[in-house]
């Protein structure tokens, strides 16, 4: 299923125009962090790897913001990914967009913190003959990494609030945190358990979890 682009655009450049001077209040306490990031594909989109991308940035985007305090989990709906067209380029003018819509949960009790739509968009500011080669020559996987970066930095700022998202800019992301603090099960003088054999991710769905 293809969706129409000049809609999705103008709601894109819309949503980035609002979301620019918007200030953000948080969804979720600072002690908290991000255990767990499922991605879903509502539509069909032209990227066969968008959902992986957004799901691995936005894990790592996420170690920004620490790893103690209660976990949380963020499912994302991909709901839009348009790629920078040239004939709209030379017309009206266009750019790389993706949308997505995200619902915050406790991990734990599964309560529901909110929902809400974040977008991103690459390649806005040349149109016309330079927008034309651009569209031309761009390299899509290149594209869907900065989109996925953006759209990952969009969503914790809304979870966390901009005044924390400021803050946690500051701190570079890590590729492999280190598990959550745990509380230590009481002694036994019996064998210790075989570990579970952990459950593989959903069909046509990503998932990302923080190390345990």
């Amino acid at each position: 299923m293809r969706f129409a682009a000049y809609p999705v655009l103008s709601i894109a450049f819309l949503a980035l125009s609002l979301s620019a001077c918007a200030t953000y209040q948080p969804m979720v306490p600072q002690a908290s962090f991000v255990d767990k990031v499922d991605v879903e594909l509502k539509q069909d989109v032209a990227s066969p790897t968008i959902g992986a991308i957004v799901a691995s940035k936005t894990r790592r985007e996420s170690t920004r913001y620490g790893h103690s305090g209660a976990p949380k989990d963020l499912r994302i709906a991909i709901t839009g990914l348009h790629y920078k067209n040239a004939l709209q380029s030379a017309l009206i003018g266009d750019a790389n967009t993706l949308g997505a819509h995200v619902a915050v949960f406790d991990a734990v009790s599964g309560k529901a913190h909110g929902e809400f739509d974040a977008v991103a968009i690459d390649q806005a500011a040349l149109n016309g003959l330079a927008g034309i080669m651009i569209s031309a020559l761009q390299d899509r996987n290149e594209v869907d990494q900065r989109l996925a970066q953006q759209l990952a930095a969009n969503v914790m700022e809304q979870v966390y609030g901009s005044a924390v998202a400021k803050e946690a800019s500051q701190h570079p992301p890590v590729d492999h945190p280190q598990p959550a603090p745990a509380v230590a099960p009481a002694a036994t003088s019996g064998p210790k358990p075989a570990a579970g054999k952990a459950k593989g991710p959903a069909m046509a769905m990503v998932s990302t979890s923080a190390a345990r």
